[in-house]
C-alpha cells in the first residue's frame, strides 16, 4: 500500500483549438503512483488501477467536475451546476471491478528496475510512474481529463525462492 495525495486541480480558462472543440490547460503538480500493472502500446499507456489509485483519480474528476462549475459563468457565458457537468463528463476510468487509467505516453523518461535510463520500455509489465494531468478537452457538450506519463520506471516481479531440493 501506498498513500497517495490528491494535488490541487488547477485550470485555465478553455482556448479553442478548433471549431467546437476546446482546451482548459492544467497547472496540477505531477503526481507519483505506486506500483501498478500496464500495457504499453502506440503511444498509449493503461494502467490497471490499484483502489489507492482510482479513489485519487476520482476525486481530482471531482475536483475537475467541480472547477467547470463554479467557473462556467466566466468560460462559457452560462451558469452550469455540477450535476450537469457530472453527465457531460467522460470519467477518468474505464471499468467498474478492474478500473484502467489510459494516459498518452508519446515522450517520456524510462528507467529500468535499477534506475537505470532506457531507451526502450517494455510493452506489458509492471512499473512505477509519473504522470500529469495535461488538461481538460472539450467536444460540443462533453469534455473529459487528458493525462500523461512523464516518466516510467519498471519494477522486476518478485520470483518466489526455489523449494530446497533434498538428497
Amino acid at each position: 500500500m501506498c498513500e497517495l495525495a490528491t494535488p490541487d486541480v488547477l485550470l485555465s480558462a478553455p482556448e479553442k483549438v478548433e471549431d467546437k472543440l476546446r482546451f482548459s490547460k492544467s497547472e496540477t503538480s505531477l503526481m507519483q503512483t505506486c506500483e501498478l500493472t500496464y500495457s504499453y502500446e502506440n503511444d498509449n499507456l493503461e494502467l490497471l488501477c490499484t483502489t489507492e489509485h482510482a479513489n485519487v483519480i476520482h476525486e481530482i474528476d471531482d475536483m475537475i467536475c467541480t472547477k467547470i462549475s463554479e467557473s462556467s459563468e466566466t468560460w462559457f457565458g452560462q451558469k452550469i451546476t455540477y450535476d450537469q457537468i457530472e453527465r457531460m463528463f467522460r470519467p477518468t476510468l474505464q471499468g467498474g471491478r478492474n478500473p484502467r487509467q489510459t494516459l498518452k505516453a508519446l515522450s517520456f523518461k524510462t528507467f529500468d528496475a535499477n534506475t537505470r535510463a532506457t531507451e526502450s520500455f517494455p510493452s506489458t509489465g509492471s512499473g512505477i510512474f509519473i504522470i500529469k494531468l495535461e488538461g481538460v478537452h472539450f467536444e460540443e457538450k462533453a469534455c473529459e481529463a487528458r493525462w500523461s506519463v512523464v516518466q516510467a520506471k519498471e519494477c522486476v516481479p518478485v520470483v518466489p525462492p526455489a523449494p530446497p531440493l533434498f538428497l
